[in-house]
């Protein structure tokens, strides 16, 4: 993989679309390749990468409490992801209880790379085994590709973010409410 495949693109007039998130990450890489031959190979190697990252992945702060409330309220959760499925199931099982919690199942990266977000692609997936429509819905989710694939299923979208240069990249893109932490929302919930 030399990369020949991007250059001839940009040779050819058909660049790669700009990273979506304002920086360059793996998912722009897989993008790039979807739908040839040396996509699937990308795609095994990133679950792999992925699948030994859980044992370092620091959990977002207050969001194991805000699976839990939800399920103690009588909300179904779902995942949805451009990750490896096997990698969010395995970050779940080391969280203990969260597994038997998400009961919409996890819904992220097919074989077919061409679905990565902001295909809706994978939120389809998730309110299918919910039983819920877009209308019944919201999407928590962190990137512009998150965000656009809601806003084309007219899905709500609660934007988590970081920092402030990403609060500002999810605004840019049309995000209408933002949070940095689950804690308020925790409180603003019932029996919390």
């Amino acid at each position: 993989m030399d990369g020949e495949p991007l250059t001839a693109r940009a040779a050819a007039g058909d660049a790669p679309a700009p990273p979506l998130e304002g920086r360059v990450n793996p998912l722009d890489l897989l993008r790039a390749f979807a739908g040839r031959p040396a996509g699937g190979d990308l795609r095994r190697r990133l679950n792999r990468i992925e699948e030994r990252a859980v044992s370092t992945a620091a959990s977002t702060p207050f969001s194991d409490a805000l699976i839990t409330t939800l399920n103690s309220l009588g909300r179904r959760t779902a995942v949805v992801a451009d990750n490896a499925p096997s990698a969010v199931w395995k970050y779940l099982q080391a969280h203990g209880r969260l597994t038997g919690l998400v009961t919409g199942g996890v819904h992220g990266r097919t074989d077919d790379l061409t679905r990565l977000m902001p295909d809706p692609d994978c939120l389809l997936r998730a309110l299918e085994q919910l039983g819920a429509t877009p209308e019944d819905a919201v999407l928590v989710g962190s990137s512009v590709a998150e965000l656009t694939a809601a806003k084309a299923l007219g899905l709500r979208f609660l934007g988590y973010t970081r920092s402030e240069p990403h609060r500002q990249r999810l605004v840019r893109a049309g995000c209408e409410l933002t949070t940095s932490s689950w804690a308020p929302l925790l409180r603003a919930l019932p029996n919390t």
